[in-house]
């Protein structure tokens, strides 16, 4: 049994190595390594290690990945779908949030963190996926007319 604070870079290289070889993907070791530097990180600023083992070693290099696109006949599909569902409270709610996607780019933690009055005008809004700000663009009427429509479901 060792103590963290004896652990040298050239074993967290083996590890992240080891890893590697053993088929994770690059993703996924980057979040291995990311997680052992924020605690490793962490011990340092608490005094309870003098140096981090992390320093020496660069994070894994992962591809830049592009989010995947609907297109026109995947997006006439889903509100096809989505116009029979507004029947219900709960499927209006669907309906809305499903087209306000669609129609601002939004995505489901901004829409989730965002307040009823953000989502009616251009605003800067907190995007918790990736730790920063984002404009917010409404770029049509009806979403505001949906956004009503279901407010008024839920009070009454």
């Amino acid at each position: 049994e060792r103590e963290v604070g004896s652990l040298e870079t050239r074993e967290l290289r083996k590890h992240f190595a080891y890893l590697m070889d053993d088929g994770l993907k690059k993703t996924s070791v980057a979040i291995n390594y990311r997680v052992l530097r924020a605690f490793f990180n962490w011990l340092e600023r608490d005094g309870l290690i003098s140096t981090s083992p992390v320093d020496g070693i660069r994070e894994p290099k992962t591809p830049d990945k592009l989010p995947k696109v609907l297109n026109k006949d995947q997006i006439e599909k889903l509100l096809d779908t989505t116009r029979n569902w507004r029947r219900t409270w709960a499927g209006y709610r669907n309906f809305t949030m499903i087209t306000l996607f669609l129609d601002t780019g939004l995505r489901l933690n901004e829409c989730i963190s965002a307040e009823l009055d953000d989502l009616y005008n251009i605003k800067v809004i907190d995007s918790p996926a990736v730790n920063s700000e984002q404009i917010l663009y409404l770029p049509t009427v009806q979403i505001s007319g949906r956004i009503d429509c279901w407010t008024k479901k839920t009070a009454g």
